[in-house]
């Protein structure tokens, strides 16, 4: 980082991005890892079998991915904008709370006790609220992605019945293809979560 970098930002605040940039990673790479690695083979695999199945009805599933990365894309943006805002407020929190401890003498000296409290309650309050609105527009990916979900299994459910009426299908195939929709969808609601 450039010098000005930390010139313009307090010790508390660069240690709060650091830790949490940290922990995010980690997150990402120890908790996911293994899913980003097993899920596309596994949809590649399902996608496989569905075509054995029936060509239309894997072209339904194919065609709820994009549905599904729409809907959970505009969730998912408003809620990295809140994730962002959440980070600098909890930076800005650490670095006011490393100022006021290593400034506590001052503070004293000065009769700063009250201030101090009620800024750090000002901060705290905006962090509070930027998280909140943060984890609702995260937690809403599940749900909408499962809309989806449900919405291609109903399509599959549909016009495989209709396959099955004209004997095109047996109504094993149609049921084995809708359990196999569901579980192709499902990497793919993984991804928006992660």
């Amino acid at each position: 980082m450039k010098l000005d970098y930390y010139d313009t930002r307090t010790n508390g605040e660069i240690l709060s991005v650091i830790t949490n940039d940290v922990n995010a990673i980690q997150t990402l790479l120890g908790a996911n890892f293994f899913q980003i690695i097993t899920q596309p083979i596994m949809a590649i695999g399902i996608l496989i079998m569905l075509f054995s199945l029936n060509g239309w009805l894997a072209l339904i599933a194919v065609a709820t991915i994009p549905l599904t990365f729409l809907v959970s894309g505009g969730t998912l943006k408003a809620s990295s904008l809140n994730f962002e805002k959440q980070q600098k407020l909890l930076g800005d929190l650490n670095g006011y709370v490393e100022e006021m401890y290593n400034g506590q003498n001052v503070m004293t000296s000065f009769n700063y006790q009250k201030r101090a409290n009620d800024r750090f309650r000002e901060i705290n309050e905006l962090l509070r609220q930027s998280s909140d609105k943060a984890e609702r527009s995260a937690g809403a990916v599940m749900p909408l992605t499962t809309v989806v979900n449900m919405i291609g299994c109903a399509v599959t459910a549909l016009v495989g019945c209709a396959f099955a009426l004209q004997g095109v299908m047996l109504i094993g195939g149609v049921q084995s293809a809708m359990q196999y929709v569901e579980s192709f969808q499902q990497p793919f609601t993984t991804f928006a979560s992660m």
